[in-house]
């Protein structure tokens, strides 16, 4: 007997209802969707990490995840306190110009020299952007985006192009600089891709 594997996050029929969170509050689900679709927006090859649902597979593992749960949840009630103290609103309200002056403010470390203060919204945005890259470039259309093909037989393994190290940083090689592949496994043994 075969089991069919069903993704915890979408539904039977293709109908879209709307995504209703199991761990993050309405509020936290909606500034933590917007942030998501700041950090991976739609482009002329792939939808966003709204498309992907995002948002929703973060909540459901904040739903597994006590620390992952604190994390988002106290992260997202900074973000809100920033965007209320300088625009009046909470992150999801705000226009989106407001949303890429804070997530700017937050996106770079540096910015924690200058303004001790954002360094709980520098953590958040390093700690999302990592976990909303993973759930996007795992999902469907991330897996599309990459051009991901699976797992295909390969009728010869030529082993890994070896790079010619740069003389100086400032300097580029041509990209097709690879060796032959007698170059690469000099012993003439196909197992031995290693000597």
């Amino acid at each position: 007997m075969q089991t069919k594997l069903m993704n915890p996050l979408s539904s039977p029929s293709n109908s879209r209802r709307p995504y209703q969170p199991k761990a993050l509050p309405d509020s936290v689900f909606r500034d933590l969707a917007a942030l998501c679709d700041i950090i991976i927006p739609a482009d002329q090859r792939s939808g966003s990490a709204e498309d992907a649902e995002v948002a929703s597979f973060l909540d459901y593992v904040a739903s597994e995840s006590k620390p992952h749960h604190r994390r988002i949840i106290g992260g997202i009630l900074w973000l809100n306190s920033r965007c209320n103290a300088r625009h009046g609103a909470p992150f999801a309200l705000c226009s989106h110009a407001q949303r890429l002056e804070v997530v700017r403010s937050i996106a770079y470390r540096r910015n924690g020299f200058l303004d001790p203060q954002l360094l709980p919204g520098i953590e958040l945005f390093a700690y999302l952007r990592r976990e909303v890259l993973s759930a996007f470039f795992t999902s469907k259309i991330g897996i599309a985006d990459l051009d991901y093909r699976g797992n295909q037989v390969v009728p010869q393994f030529l082993g890994c192009p070896v790079t010619v190290p740069l003389d100086d940083a400032d300097s580029l090689r041509e990209p097709d600089a690879v060796l032959e592949p007698e170059a690469r496994n000099p012993s003439g043994n196909e197992g031995d891709l290693c000597s």
